[in-house]
């Protein structure tokens, strides 16, 4: 009676919310891949399909309905999956090939609810166009999030909260002083979620080739940089994470 008692209260701590967060497991990839083509097909990315031939990206809906001719390159149009197996698998073995990485799930019982990788940066190397940036010091340790998703159906659960909590808390122990990030500024819940976590939009310098406050990608001009400072040596991390 006593163990039966026991084993039950270990489940609940390993799930809290039905998920714990872990690090990646190369038999996970399926549930990542799943759960990454559905994100991205979804506005405002819009990654769904794209056209064979100059590889700009239809969402689901032309994609459903699509015309003669591409909408870029007018020429026939031929539609292909936006994302590959191997788009996503090269997308992981970039991350996992950094000094420093982080590659983690949410699972439940063998389900994969989302994702998220980040690693280790230089500023001055990787993103120098960032260099100006007024609330950061560019110097300074720096993680970015590459990925960040979850699953249609396991919004609104705290998954990305809890992924995105304990990424930080492996960062901080690692002595990183800052985060950065990029996304779409029309994604909304996505910008909320960060501001919860402590992200604010980067400042940049204006000048004549920028006329806005805030760092934008130089091939993408509607999505934004965010950034949070850490605290290195603190442990924020959730309370979600698998027990062994």
């Amino acid at each position: 009676m006593t163990c039966c008692h026991k084993t039950v209260i270990l489940f609940i701590s390993e799930a809290k919310n039905g998920f714990c967060i872990r690090d990646y497991r190369e038999d996970d990839f399926a549930g990542i891949y799943k759960v990454y083509k559905s994100a991205f097909s979804e506005e405002p990315w819009n990654e769904y399909k794209k056209c064979s031939l100059c590889k700009v990206n239809y969402g689901i809906k032309e994609s459903n309905d699509p015309a003669e001719n591409c909408k870029k390159c007018s020429k026939p149009l031929k539609l292909e999956d936006y994302w590959t197996e191997k788009d996503v698998s090269d997308d992981i073995s970039y991350a996992k090939s950094k000094e420093w990485n982080s590659v983690l799930v949410a699972d439940s019982g063998g389900e994969i609810l989302g994702f998220t990788w980040a690693y280790n940066i230089s500023i001055e190397k990787d993103m120098n166009f960032l260099k100006g940036a007024q609330n950061m010091d560019c110097s300074k340790k720096t993680i970015y999030v590459d990925e960040v998703a979850t699953a249609a159906n396991s919004r609104g659960k705290g998954v990305a909260t809890e992924l995105e909590k304990k990424l930080f808390s492996k960062a901080e122990n690692a002595g990183f002083e800052y985060v950065i990030l990029r996304t779409d500024e029309r994604n909304i819940a996505a910008i909320n979620l960060y501001r919860k976590l402590g992200f604010e939009r980067l400042l940049y310098g204006v000048s004549e080739t920028n006329e806005s406050k805030y760092a934008y990608d130089p091939e993408f001009n509607s999505r934004v940089y965010l950034v949070k400072k850490l605290l290195p040596g603190e442990n924020i991390g959730g309370n979600n994470e698998c027990k062994s």
